[in-house]
């Protein structure tokens, strides 16, 4: 995936994936979760193989690639599958 298509894509999912960071914790950004979903797609690696290469509990992984998965669907949905009149 080239650069310009992976800023493309951040800014159109950007605000469906963007976490809240509270007192407690920081949110993970959307552009490291946009990476870990695009690379779980695209190597087919388990959650737990991302657990260590990205250092994220691999629960978080799961939730985040979920996450990722129903904005990439909800947001670009209609441009992959245009409705035919």
């Amino acid at each position: 995936m080239s650069k310009s298509s992976f800023e493309e894509l951040l800014r159109k999912l950007s605000s469906s994936i963007t976490g809240t960071v509270t007192k407690f914790r920081p949110c993970i950004s959307a552009k490291e979760k946009l990476v870990v979903t695009l690379r779980y797609l695209a190597s087919g690696c388990s959650f737990r193989e991302l657990n260590h290469s990205f250092r994220i509990g691999h629960t978080t992984v799961r939730e985040i690639v979920l996450k990722v998965c129903v904005a990439i669907w909800q947001n670009i949905k209609d441009i992959a599958f245009p409705q035919l009149d």
